[in-house]
């Protein structure tokens, strides 16, 4: 992992450019209870699953006793986590090859809100990422799809000008951040469920019913009477 984070930090600081790596911190008690039930809730049946491959003595031939060893692999990097002594690792050796050049930073909770402080701060020009979301946070992003040495650059006014309208029939009502931060809530995401019912005709009927034409919302009887679960 170190030399995984070495190899994308040098990109940047070869072309001249200052990093500031943002790692998380405390997991927000909301995400417990929303994200991390749903993704790691599955574990157990991975280690169960794990346990028994383990114990596995006889194979029907070469590719079968291959595809369990496969599988072994895959179901550990499954379940590893990342600790904080790799964390600290990673600040080291970044500390040791870069030095000043790249600056690390602990986010009091998810990296991802700290990294749009520091956007809106105009401490950081964009945030290079593999978590697409983070622009709803307000953030102009770099996504990094490292596989292919390739990565794409969303702005937070190209998304909220260029590319909702054109993927929503919405009128000519404005996107804003404020309006976005409440679709992605009746939506969900890592820290709600999504209001029952969600999709796109959601999204355009809040759309017609809750922002205005300069792109601010309605008063909060409405809005909340739009998002209330059905009874």
């Amino acid at each position: 992992m170190t030399e995984k984070v070495i190899k994308a930090v040098n990109v940047y600081i070869s072309s001249g450019y200052k990093a500031v790596c943002v790692f998380d911190g405390i997991t927000h008690k909301l995400k417990q209870e929303r994200a991390h039930v749903e993704r790691y809730e599955k574990d157990q049946n991975l280690r169960d699953e794990l346990k028994i491959l383990y114990e596995m003595r006889d194979f029907d031939n070469e590719n079968s006793l291959r595809d369990s060893i496969e599988r072994v692999n895959t179901i550990r990097k499954k379940l590893c986590r990342t600790r904080a002594d790799m964390i600290y690792d990673i600040k080291c050796q970044l500390e040791k090859k870069f030095g000043d050049k790249a600056v690390c930073v602990c986010a009091p909770y998810e990296a991802d809100h700290q990294l749009a402080a520091l956007f809106r701060q105009e401490a950081v020009d964009y945030v290079d990422t593999i978590d697409s979301d983070l622009i709803c946070l307000g953030a102009d992003m770099i996504i990094d799809t490292a596989a292919n040495g390739q990565c794409w650059y969303m702005s937070v006014e190209t998304l909220l000008k260029e590319r909702l309208p054109k993927h929503y029939d919405t009128g000519a009502k404005p996107w804003t951040l404020i309006v976005l931060a409440h679709i992605s809530c009746i939506l969900g995401n890592d820290y709600i469920k999504k209001v029952p019912g969600a999709g796109k005709k959601k999204v355009q009927e809040f759309m017609k019913m809750v922002v205005r034409d300069d792109g601010k919302l309605v008063d909060d009887d409405i809005l909340y009477n739009f998002i209330r679960p059905p009874c």
